[in-house]
């Protein structure tokens, strides 16, 4: 297991990347539900094979897995990932009126998956600045609206 130090110095850096990954991979999935971009690049079910997939993969697991908020945002990429199967499927049947109540819905969930990549960054800097262990208090949990 990685030491602690090593965590609270990466966690930042790896949560901005996972952002900035996050937001491209958004518009993606809005121009290709718009028949501008590719469905190939957004991988809908297919969490695994996304950016933010291959980091959870290969960084994520191997030094947050004991953190709640970590297997939270696990959760909520998956989730994202298969709402996203939806959106296609509406967008491959012509389905444009519920197609659009989807992506309204999945710009929200898009916020909320924000906010929690956001706190934890900013827990993660807080407990790095004082060198406390990374653990996330359960009422910033509880803050984050949960995905249904």
């Amino acid at each position: 297991m990685e030491d602690k130090s090593k965590i609270l110095r990466t966690a930042p850096v790896d949560m901005a990347i996972v952002r900035t990954n996050f937001l491209t991979w958004k518009m993606k999935v809005r121009s290709a539900a718009n028949g501008i971009g590719s469905w190939e690049d957004v991988f809908p079910n297919e969490p695994e094979k996304s950016q933010i997939g291959r980091w959870i993969q290969n960084v994520g697991d191997k030094l947050y897995s004991q953190e709640p908020v970590y297997q939270e945002f696990k959760q909520m990429h998956a989730h994202l990932h298969h709402f996203v199967g939806q959106i296609y499927e509406l967008a491959r049947l012509g389905e444009k009126e519920h197609l659009k109540q989807m992506l309204d819905e999945f710009d929200k969930q898009c916020e909320d998956f924000l906010k929690m990549i956001d706190s934890y960054k900013l827990v993660m800097d807080s407990y790095r600045e004082q060198g406390f262990s990374p653990q996330i208090p359960s009422s910033l949990l509880s803050s984050i609206r949960r995905v249904k």
